[in-house]
């Protein structure tokens, strides 16, 4: 129920109209306890709930901005309703100088004062369900003012968290704000929300992001390139910057996650011998996952004992797996200044077929009796690949008997074979 009323905050329980006391002086004028006139106020619309009769509650109170309103009297306002278009109820509060028209307020009023209290999470909240009854508001300009007044505050992150309710497929929006935070040196704020797919934003946002961890933080950059899709920004421009990157002062903790994103970069990009570079200068075993992933065999068997260096059993299990694409002596040739290692190798292939290797079976007997001596007896049995007056210098200077009385057996010395058994 709406009713007119003229309220005075000094006037107390017991004051009167002068009307009651004097009717010549005016229908309406209040007095206070002493008989002094009141200035008169602005007249108010009230909404009254009468569920219960015997204690009415006031729903909302507005004051009403009538002209004149300092001369009038109670009984010069007048208030009655009509109903308007669409079966809206509109009052109207008459007073000599002015004709006011009060409404129910609709959605688009409540949305007007909630955004002028800066309540914006719940004005969208009200404008995205009551979207059918707005005429005033878009939800769009809500949800841009409400980021703006976010930023505003300095609650980035918090803006940065809505960005994806509150943008949703506008990638002009997107970019817009993405170009706003990173102004505000805020990037890495909003990075972790920036869309890949619907929409996918200009490749230039995504450069964007990936200079600016190149810059500040190396394994953010690792993760970025991880989990984006390759296509949504330049990999030859990234490549570009993170060697610009490298050749400049760099903190030590930094160059292992640049070198790391320069070799995926690498991988991206299909230049996978540079990339196996890469892998092999960080001395990371990722280079044995890519070797059997994409079967780059040929861009690493110049680099064996890098690999060897590295990883010895996964080296020699990922070349005996590869004999058909390369040659023996182009291994041997590599590991021949680290003769451990070339042992090592040598030592699997003769292992795996005692005919393969042949024509270093004389330099296996020097590997064997230097690095494995209790294996050359094993490898002089199984071998016709050697030299017997090499073998027999080579284990007569070692002084390694057993192996010399089968030497000397193979040679027809029966009689020098039983001299070193009975010595």
């Amino acid at each position: 129920m709406a009713v007119l009323a003229y309220p005075h905050n000094e006037v107390s329980p017991k004051a009167e109209t002068k009307e009651s006391k004097e009717d010549t002086k005016g229908e309406g004028s209040m007095v206070d306890k002493k008989g002094a006139s009141i200035p008169p106020t602005r007249p108010e619309l009230r909404i009254i709930s009468v569920t219960s009769p015997e204690k009415p509650d006031e729903v909302s109170s507005d004051s009403i901005p009538v002209r004149g309103y300092e001369q009038r009297k109670m009984s010069e306002y007048s208030l009655t309703s009509i109903m308007g278009p669409e079966d809206e109820a509109l009052y109207y509060i008459i007073s000599p100088q002015d004709i006011v028209v009060a409404r129910p307020r609709d959605w688009d009023d409540h949305l007007t004062w909630l955004i002028n209290h800066e309540q914006y999470e719940e004005a969208l909240k009200t404008a995205e369900s009551k979207q059918a009854k707005l005429k005033l508001h878009k939800i769009s300009d809500i949800r841009e003012n409400y980021l703006k007044h976010l930023v505003k505050t300095n609650h980035y992150a918090t803006a940065a968290r809505a960005c994806p309710k509150l943008l949703q497929g506008n990638a002009h929006l997107w970019e817009s704000w993405i170009f706003y935070f990173a102004e505000e040196e805020k990037l890495s704020t909003i990075a972790p929300y920036i869309p890949v797919r619907n929409p996918q934003l200009d490749s230039k946002i995504y450069e964007l992001v990936l200079r600016h961890y190149i810059d500040t933080d190396p394994s953010e950059l690792l993760k970025k390139l991880r989990i984006w899709p390759k296509d949504v920004y330049s990999i030859i421009k990234i490549i570009s910057a993170v060697i610009d990157r490298l050749n400049q002062k760099v903190h030590t903790e930094q160059r292992p996650d640049l070198m790391r994103a320069l070799g995926e970069l690498y991988m991206m990009d299909e230049q996978f011998e540079k990339a196996m570079q890469v892998y092999l200068n960080l001395k990371s075993d990722e280079v044995f996952k890519y070797v059997r992933s994409f079967d780059l065999i040929n861009f690493v068997k110049d680099y064996v004992l890098q690999m060897m260096q590295l990883d010895e059993k996964k080296t020699v299990a990922l070349f005996m797996e590869s004999l058909h694409r390369f040659t023996i002596r182009e291994v041997a040739e590599q590991l021949e200044s680290h003769p451990r290692l070339l042992h090592v190798f040598l030592d699997a292939l003769f292992k795996r077929d005692p005919n393969l290797g042949a024509e270093f079976h004389n330099r296996q007997v020097e590997l064997y009796a230097e690095f494995e001596p209790k294996s050359l007896l094993g490898f002089l049995k199984n071998s016709n690949f050697y030299l017997l007056e090499t073998a027999l210098k080579v284990c007569s200077s070692r002084k390694l008997y057993n192996e010399m009385v089968l030497i000397l057996k193979r040679m027809g010395s029966n009689t020098a074979a039983l001299k070193i058994i009975l010595h």
